[in-house]
């Protein structure tokens, strides 16, 4: 029997009395007295979590968790779900989707994007069906829905609504009983019609998508089959158009049927030739009517496909033909409790009320992150490209679409990935797939590609699944795509497009990050200064592919860049700050959202270095400064309005959005493993304490919210993106299985028979049966499966608390060149010198590899061996050059500054591990100022390039540095370049030094 709940209050104590009737012992580890686990996961899902906005939370950005009750299966094409409408209006209502303020329902809709923002341009909501039960003046409507939708709205209320996964039912004011079920790719409904009356009435608004449609065709077939597509615009109305398709099949034939096409509507004899089509470019300006006797009882099986109305049918007659509507509404209910139980957990808290709250939070969380992405291909494997062309998948695969890939990528795709490594596998086919077609993307909806949101985070995404052993797919052409798309190219004849940005890249500001090493905040592109943060995780996920594939030369090409996050490290705010052609602008305040950073703050953003944190934390002062820091960060969770700096504009956590899910976890980096496990629980029992409608405070963007508290209550987080290291907090419960789908036969089992709300802290594990005080489980866990054994405790201890135990962090490529200061004549998109579009002309400068020597002294430098297009000096921010121990009578810098001058601070560190602090200065590359003697001219170029593949007239100059003299006795181990200069940007293309003098 399937769990129905009715209403808000009948909802959560319908919730705990089945929950009561279905304990059971678990047999994992030695539970406490009362600890029980779940033999249905099902059952605790409230699925009205997430529907109502929470006014009070008051944060920048929505605090509407944007979720459906409506009836869907894992991964599903299809979203059956109810759409309303608030006629009371005001600025919390009517955002598209189904809002729990509501009072009408404007249709059923075959599709849903489940959590996003753009209120209402959210997407999808294709083919809503509105149940009528008035007259038919005429045999037709009595008005056009064209013009007079909102008359047709229905009234309902919550104590006449009940939903599980799978199911959803309600009674209309009208009196009609619509009962919803789902398999993967068809909706399908059951209609109880009132018995006294006029006839009942299904309107099919084939074109009423939420974002408008642009061409719609409905077609009446027969006299028990409606069929249509619709045009439409996806996510935010950006980028562009998919079509969807359908094909509905009724059980009982038509008594009245109709079509209506813009004003004009039109009654049919419905009989077994009819053959009726009506088409439309407008919202809502054509759909179908048909009616049904008086009391009747009539189910629709309608399949979605985004192939062809054929793929349509075929979907329908493969998944739904021949099965009765309670058939399929239990099979949906089963699909949801196995997939659900694949997560297996045993709450140790110590009442049944208790228990019963902590299960509905987690499963209903982890229901919400197995939504999406969705499945796309027909039955017979045909799907629709990105390039609008019909492909088909390999046999026993399947495409998936639709990635809000800039918030899944934080924790979503890894828990997808470690519970269903082939599906997974399929995903990231589907992305290369992506790649092949068209390009790269970040966002995409269906078919249409978009880039909306900073970075390039599907390169995440593919990544990630990968490390956690998705590896079932074409991974050489997913690295093949990955390097063609992130690469700069050359010019060609006729000269590259404005801003030197490559027709064939698709990354947002590409040009000036990939040459210059950040993108400047003075930048045209949307949140500069994130971009440059989030393009820099980006490249360390393709850096990690590169490195499983054997690439070396890709891994040290993205590893350069994965550090572009240094060049905006500022020492004297201590935070990652814009950046522009004069230096740092200080002028930003980092506690508010300016722009410069994706729905958040400075602040928000200063942690999101995930690849190298143990970098950050020694910028930022060391392990005891950063976990005050954090401290600071943290001490304030609460997203109502008591909070002075809600939301985004705030220089606390916002936890309420994506950008700070890996940041609780920083505290292992320092030591502080203990601080870890508090500030998770704060924030579980802060912003996830309520099991109601109002109960997400934020959009959960297709359930990328809702993975961070599965992982949280799991007690481990993949803080690394790209990688599948897990960092440890503790686990919420006393036992957690994890049992992975397909052929990769892991188990993850965590034993923690001890823990509860006060025993919270990790002090002692075990992996696999090794003791280990590493505050992380290494990648070979996550791939292979295993068994983690907690002992918990009411107070900290030291376990984790070593320098050897902190996670890893990784720095390869800090130390390299970072800047494109050279290109060939006519290439000058390849680099950019300037924050600008200009470079020096390789081909008046010495040949890669060649010795120069700076007028007037004895110095000499080595001109940077490197391949045209490839980075050629260092931007410092304190890069560590290697001297191998030579010894020199005086040292020197050959570079420029621009807009400058730039003056700063090296250190030379001798062999015997004494320092000496060395001066940099350097003059602007065009117009030199400073003193005489401060440094020399050593190479002119007569030329610049700049982006568009022409030259000016600007003579550029290379300097050196007046030598300054250093003990020959002696050996030179390195050279740290200025942590920080002055004034424009300081680059430097070589160190150079003066032979050691002999007695």
């Amino acid at each position: 029997m399937l769990l129905t709940t009715r209403g808000r209050r009948r909802r959560r104590s319908g919730v705990g009395l089945l929950a009561a009737a279905t304990l059971a012992v678990t047999c994992l580890g030695a539970a406490p007295a009362g600890a029980a686990t779940v033999t249905d996961p099902a059952h605790y899902v409230d699925v009205f979590v997430g529907t109502q906005d929470n006014h009070a939370a008051n944060t920048t950005e929505s605090a509407y968790g944007d979720t459906t009750p409506g009836a869907t299966t894992p991964f599903g094409m299809v979203d059956f779900n109810p759409n309303t409408y608030n006629t009371a209006g005001g600025s919390y209502t009517n955002q598209g989707g189904y809002e729990y303020d509501a009072d009408q329902i404007r249709g059923f809709a075959l599709n849903r994007v489940s959590g996003t923002g753009c209120a209402n341009t959210n997407g999808a909501e294709d083919f809503p069906i509105l149940p009528y039960t008035g007259s038919l003046p005429g045999g037709v409507l009595p008005s056009s829905p064209a013009t007079d939708i909102k008359s047709y709205y229905a009234g309902f209320g919550h104590d006449n609504e009940s939903a599980s996964p799978g199911s959803y039912d309600v009674t209309l004011d009208n009196g009609v009983r619509s009962e919803l079920t789902a398999t993967a790719r068809t909706a399908d409904a059951r209609f109880g019609f009132p018995s006294g009356g006029d006839s009942g009435t299904l309107l099919f608004d084939t074109a009423g998508s939420l974002n408008g449609s642009s061409a719609t065709t409905v077609h009446l077939v027969g006299n028990d089959v409606i069929e249509g597509s619709t045009t439409v615009q996806a996510t935010c109305k950006q980028g562009v158009s998919y079509t969807a398709y359908f094909s509905a099949k009724f059980s009982s034939p038509f008594t009245s049927a109709g079509t209506w096409q813009g004003a004009t509507m039109n009654a049919v004899d419905p009989g077994p030739d009819t053959d009726v089509t009506a088409t439309s470019t407008a919202a809502h300006g054509t759909g179908a009517f048909v009616g049904f006797a008086p009391g009747s009882h009539v189910t629709a099986a309608i399949g979605l496909s985004y192939v062809s109305v054929d793929g349509a049918r075929q979907n329908l007659r493969a998944e739904a033909t021949g099965h009765s509507f309670d058939t399929l509404r239990t099979r949906a209910h089963d699909t949801w409790s196995r997939t659900l139980g694949r997560v297996a957990v045993t709450s140790g808290r110590p009442t049944s009320a208790a228990r019963t709250a902590q299960l509905t939070t987690f499963y209903t969380a982890l229901y919400h992150s197995l939504l999406h992405p969705s499945l796309f291909d027909d039955v017979d494997g045909s799907y629709t490209g990105y390039d609008k062309k019909t492909h088909r998948v390999r046999r026993g695969h399947h495409e998936y679409t639709t990635y809000s890939s800039w918030d899944t990528y934080r924790g979503e795709a890894q828990l997808v990935a470690l519970l269903f490594p082939d599906r997974a596998s399929d995903i990231n086919q589907s992305i290369t797939d992506m790649a092949t077609q068209v390009g790269w993307y970040n966002w995409p909806m269906l078919n249409a590609g978009q880039n909306k949101m900073a970075g390039d985070s599907l390169d995440v995404v593919l990544s990630e699944a990968d490390a956690f052993g998705a590896t079932d797919y074409d991974r050489a052409g997913a690295l093949a795509s990955l390097k063609a798309a992130q690469t700069l190219i050359a010019n060609d004849a006729s000269g590259a497009p404005a801003g030197g940005v490559p027709a064939t890249n698709h990354r947002a500001g590409f040009y000036q990050y990939a040459a210059l090493g950040f993108e400047p905040s003075t930048s045209s592109i949307a949140w500069p200064t994130s971009t440059t943060l989030e393009y820099a995780i980006d490249d360390f996920a393709i850096a990690q592919l590169a490195d499983r594939l054997g690439d070396s030369a890709a891994r040290e090409k993205f590893m350069q860049r994965a550090q572009s996050w240094q060049n905006l490290y500022d020492p004297v705010q201590n935070a990652l700050t814009p950046r522009n052609k004069n230096g740092f602008d200080r002028t930003v305040d980092l506690d508010v959202n300016t722009g410069q950073f994706s729905e958040g703050s400075g602040s928000q953003y200063g942690w999101m270095v995930p690849q190298n944190v143990a970098a950050l934390v020694a910028k930022k002062g060391g392990a005891e400064a950063v976990e005050k820091q954090l401290d600071t960060f943290f001490s304030n969770l609460a997203p109502g309005s008591t909070n002075a700096n809600p939301g985004s504009n705030s220089p606390y956590a916002y936890m309420s959005n994506e950008i700070d899910s890996q940041d609780p976890e920083l505290y292992d980096w320092v030591g502080r493993p203990d601080r870890a496990a508090d500030v998770n629980k704060e924030i579980r029992d802060a912003l996830w304490s309520s099991n109601t409608p109002d109960g997400l405070y934020g959009n959960d963007d297709l359930g990328a919210l809702s993975s961070w508290y599965v992982w949280s209550s799991i007690g481990l987080y993949p803080a690394i993106q790209g990688r599948s290291e897990l960092v440890v907090s503790g686990p919420a419960f006393t036992s957690v299985k994890i049992t992975s789908s397909g052929r990769s036969g892991r188990t993850y089992v965590i034993n923690a028979p001890h823990q509860s709300d006060s025993a919270r802290y990790v002090t002692g594990m075990r992996v696999n049966g090794m003791k280990t005080s590493a505050s992380w489980l290494p990648e070979s866990f996550a791939r292979r499966g295993g068994t983690v054994d907690f002992t918990m405790s009411a107070k900290p201890g030291s376990w984790g608390t070593g320098a050897k135990d902190v996670p890893p962090s990784f720095d390869e490529g800090s130390d390299v060149y970072n800047n494109v200061g050279t290109t060939p004549v006519g290439e000058g998109s390849l680099g950019s010198f300037d924050a600008s579009n200009n470079t020096y002309q390789a081909d008046a400068l010495p040949a890669p590899g060649a010795e120069v020597a700076q007028p007037g002294s004895d110095v000499t430098y080595t001109w940077p061996d490197v391949a045209a297009g490839a980075p050629d000096n260092w931007i410092p921010h304190g890069q560590t050059v290697d001297m191998k121990g030579r010894h020199a009578s005086a040292l020197s810098f050959l570079g420029a500054a621009t807009n400058g001058p730039a003056t700063g601070t090296a250190q030379v560190t001798y062999t015997d591990g004494t320092r000496q602090s060395v001066p940099v200065a350097l003059d602007d590359w065009t117009t030199p100022t400073l003193a005489a003697g401060t440094d020399v001219t050593v190479l002119t170029s007569p030329h610049r390039n700049n982006a568009a593949g022409t030259a000016d007239s600007t003579a550029a100059h290379v300097y050196g540095t007046a030598p300054q003299a250093l003990d020959a006795s002696k050996g030179i181990a390195s050279v740290t370049l200025p942590v920080s200069t002055d004034k424009g940007i300081m680059h430097v293309f070589a160190v150079g030094t003066a032979p050691a003098t002999t007695s």
